[in-house]
């Protein structure tokens, strides 16, 4: 139940109601009777009780509470009211961050000091300016009055000087109530059909996680879940404890300064590694954070954005269902990442920061690895030089959850845990690419969990030698769960984190030769932040070296014939930039074309039959750093179309595809047939070619000594489907 009152009669009950109070169990909780309480209505607290509010986990009193909400008049000029409510926004958004509101309570949090003087006299000067703004037009003659700190949209909670003044009484258990006399059109507008019950299922406490009453417990309904989101303009957003949460990143593309950084914690392990759907309540939760980012996002007047979801999400079960209630409750569509392309962004964000702050390893082999709740990443660069990139479903969550039944009947879990880390890591250095380099080395960890808290816990980067990781290896492996609370500072939950974690670090350490162990915390969404900044023009950085190198290192695994390989390579490229006017592709698209080109071989390795088949297969079942599985599949149907089949030959398959990209895949289709048509007997004849465009022709000349007629024989045949297409 809310009450509403004019901001006379909310004034005149603030000023009298303390006093009435006196000796009860009843406290008047206001912006300026508790100095840590961040909103801007009131609320009448039972001092007997203590709840855990979600969303409202700082220092200010909790306890079982009616809300008391202020009804202000504002302007009849729609400029001036979206004027009044920008402000009023922008300042609540600054004072719930400056009281220290977070998302959810942590034990850190509570270990957090009661805000300064100094801090508190600045936030008590933001309230005024707040209460300033709600009371702008107090003396006025407008016939409007809003709740200005309502949740809804902003003409949903309007009422008309009638609505407010004309009242009626209702029955509300032993009390007779005044209500307005239009309360059925007031919550018809606000609500619809609000005499209707919602699905038994979605009959949940929407507010409170934990109520304490006559020294009874009682838990309601805290279950969550973890994504992405992220934001794009000269204002960006959001990142990654992968699997643990949903974050919001607001950046300044041009200098790449956070804004802001919101995270809310959304646990799904125990879904995701179980192989179970996501329960519709931590779905539901995530659409209730999305609504709340969504509305900073315009309180910051920032419009575009996207949302992005794990790799692991989209392993769920029921990942199809959660895009779709995220898109219908919120209006906002949910993107997937590839594990590769996580790798890909977290390394930008790394390297970028790398270069900032003018850190640079010991060594000049370094490996990033990235260990979330369930997978495991490792790339090698030499000095900034990508080498390679892997991955294993292995992770801290999906270990605990693997062996939960195993540890319990086993008289030794250090063993197990170790000989269970040891068989999925086994084949590492089996199937390394000969690019690879040994050699001492160092390794930076990234979004690594309990470790990284438990070392040094505010700098952005801190380091420990391979001598240092043992000692504190040796002092927790068999330590009690008090010691690492204590000495460590370890939270309740990451405990049973901990002991899988150090270990598969510590085997990460012994294959990798590290010699010194980073901690950064650098995410996906700092490096999302980076390449948006790099799309919009604001940075000059250019990672695209690593999806090209990784590439290369799947041909040579396929043992694709170099020569041939980069000269059709070279061919395509060159068409393609010759015929950007024509086909009027992005730099994005000629990357895809060059993937393709390096791949489109790789069938050969299963049969040299149909290979280009094989070849397709191959490139939809491989990750490329860098790529998204969309991406792949389009790389995949252009490598399809290399050879002797053409889309209108493969109706069936070619179908699947959007006709978007049905149309950018007969386009780079097209230039990879001419290209490949120019070496198609793998005997390098010509080394050269020129293209120019005379509407309506095109005109290659190529540059040869050899006897060409095998080549315009072939290159007759390829260039048909070039022709059908109408490049030029």
């Amino acid at each position: 139940m809310d009450v509403g009152m004019t901001r006379h009669d909310y004034e005149q009950f603030a000023k009298y109601a303390p006093a009435k109070l006196q000796g009860d169990h009843y406290f008047l909780q206001t912006a300026y009777s508790d100095e840590n309480y961040g909103f801007s209505y009131m609320k009448l607290l039972d001092r007997y009780t203590y709840i855990d509010e979600k969303g409202n986990a700082n220092n200010a009193r909790k306890g079982v509470f009616i809300d008391i909400f202020p009804f202000d008049r504002i302007p009849d000029d729609p400029s001036q009211r979206r004027s009044q409510i920008t402000r009023f926004k922008l300042l609540e958004s600054r004072i719930i961050l400056k009281a220290g509101y977070g998302l959810i309570d942590t034990p850190l949090r509570r270990l957090k000091p009661d805000p300064g003087p100094d801090k508190l006299e600045s936030l008590s000067e933001l309230k005024r300016q707040r209460e300033n703004i709600m009371r702008q037009y107090e003396q006025t003659n407008s016939k409007y009055y809003k709740n200005l700190a309502s949740q809804y949209s902003y003409d949903r909670e309007i009422l008309s000087g009638t609505e407010i003044s004309n009242l009626t009484q209702v029955p509300f258990e032993y009390l007779q109530v005044n209500v307005p006399t239009a309360y059925d059109d007031i919550l018809t507008r606000m609500y619809g059909d609000y005499m209707t019950l919602p699905p038994k299922n979605q009959r949940t406490e929407k507010h409170i996680s934990r109520l304490i009453m006559d020294n009874q417990v009682f838990l309601l309904n805290f279950i969550l879940e973890a994504i992405f989101l992220g934001k794009y303009n000269p204002l960006l957003w959001h990142n990654d404890h992968l699997g643990t949460g949903l974050e919001l990143l607001i950046v300044d593309l041009k200098t790449l300064k956070t804004i802001e950084r919101v995270h809310k914690e959304l646990p799904v392990g125990d879904d995701l590694y179980r192989h179970q759907p996501i329960r519709f309540e931590l779905v539901d939760q995530m659409t209730t954070a999305l609504r709340g980012f969504s509305q900073l996002l315009n309180d910051y007047q920032v419009t575009d954005f996207q949302l992005w979801g794990s790799e692991a999400l989209s392993k769920a079960i029921n990942a199809d269902f959660i895009a779709d209630q995220i898109f219908l409750k919120t209006g906002i569509k949910l993107n997937w990442l590839s594990i590769s392309e996580e790798t890909y962004y977290r390394n930008q964000a790394v390297l970028v920061d790398q270069h900032q702050k003018k850190l640079q390893p010991k060594q000049g082999l370094k490996y990033l690895v990235g260990i979330n709740s369930g997978n495991t990443t490792i790339t090698e660069f030499n000095q900034q030089s990508f080498l390679y990139s892997t991955y294993y479903s292995l992770g801290p969550v999906r270990i605990a959850e693997d062996l939960q039944s195993l540890r319990q009947s086993a008289p030794n879990s250090v063993e197990v845990l170790s000989d269970y880390i040891d068989s999925k890591l086994s084949d590492y250095k089996r199937l390394l690419p000969k690019e690879a380099i040994d050699g001492p080395s160092d390794l930076i960890l990234l979004s690594s969990m309990p470790l990284s808290q438990m070392t040094f816990k505010e700098a952005h980067h801190h380091t420990l030698t391979a001598e240092q990781f043992e000692t504190i290896f040796d002092q927790v492996i068999d330590a009690s769960d008090q010691f690492l609370t204590e000495q460590y500072g370890v939270t309740e939950a990451d405990i049973p984190l901990l002991l899988p974690e150090i270990l598969l670090i510590r085997k990460l350490i012994h294959l990798t030769q590290a010699t010194t162990l980073h901690f950064s915390h650098n995410t996906v969404l700092d490096g999302l932040a980076i390449n948006q900044a790099v799309r919009e023009g604001y940075s000059k950085s250019d990672f695209s070296a690593q999806t090209i190198t990784a590439a290369t290192n799947m041909a040579d695994h396929y043992r694709v014939e170099p020569v041939h390989c980069q000269l059709v390579t070279k061919f395509a490229l060159h068409l393609f930039d010759q015929l950007k006017p024509v086909h009027q592709l992005t730099s994005r698209d000629r990357l895809l074309l060059q993937v393709a080109t390096i791949l489109h071989d790789v069938g050969a390795y299963i049969d040299a039959h149909e290979h280009y088949l094989h070849s397709d297969y191959i490139i939809r079942h491989t990750s490329i750093i860098g790529l998204s599985v969309h991406e792949r599949q389009i790389i995949a149907a252009i490598a399809r179309y290399h050879s002797a089949t053409t889309p209108s030959e493969d109706l069936s398959h070619f179908q699947q595809l959007d006709t978007s990209e049905r149309l950018l895949v007969a386009k780079l289709a097209a230039i990879l047939r001419l290209a490949d048509a120019l070496d198609d007997d793998r005997q390098q004849k010509i080394g050269q070619i020129s293209v120019s465009i005379k509407s309506p022709e095109l005109i290659i000349t190529v540059y040869s000594n050899e006897n060409l007629s095998f080549e315009n024989w072939e290159f007759a045949y390829k260039s048909q489907f070039f022709l059908k297409k109408r490049l030029v």
